[in-house]
């Protein structure tokens, strides 16, 4: 039992260096947005580890358990830290808190010199919403399109069912 343990975290401390190995290539820097640039890396780390693993003769339902669980996990940490770092209002409030105590309207000032206007949160939201195709540009103004729309609906369900 405790091979099996000792087994399954050398597996999972390979595919997580994996992962952070491939997050720094340049091959992947083409990708601006750190979601689908973290999924493209999970699902190659994926095809690797399945590589590995049946080059060392684990029994399929091993392989599949072990990598179906790691890429979750490793998705849930992506997904709840370095994507939504840059993008939380919260984690601005922090940062900005750690420098010292603010008042209220402070911070509310910094939130929109530093965080909307010279950080370019919107205008950086904006082009990766272009890239996904979720909003379009017409006519000088910005319109959600029919994948905006079902990406919105899909998240509201989500959001009213755990609320």
């Amino acid at each position: 039992m405790l091979y099996k343990f000792f087994k399954v975290f050398l597996y999972f401390t390979l595919y997580t260096f994996l992962i952070f190995i491939f997050l720094k290539l340049p091959y992947f820097n083409s990708e601006k947005v750190l979601f689908y640039k973290g999924i493209k890396v999970l699902f190659l780390v994926d095809l690797i580890l399945i590589i590995v693993f049946l080059f060392l003769k684990e029994k399929l339902s091993f392989v599949f358990i072990v990598t179906s669980i790691f890429f979750l996990i490793h998705l849930l940490i992506l997904f709840t830290f370095p994507v939504t770092y840059d993008r939380s209002l919260t984690i601005f409030i922090l940062k900005k808190l750690n420098e010292g105590p603010k008042a209220e309207n402070q911070l509310e000032n910094l939130l929109i010199d530093k965080y909307i206007k010279k950080d370019k949160a919107l205008i950086k939201r904006i082009d990766e919403q272009k890239k996904i195709n979720t909003i379009d540009l017409r006519n000088g103004k910005i319109i959600l399109t029919e994948k905006g729309k079902i990406i919105l609906k899909i998240n509201e369900f989500i959001y009213n069912f755990y609320k």
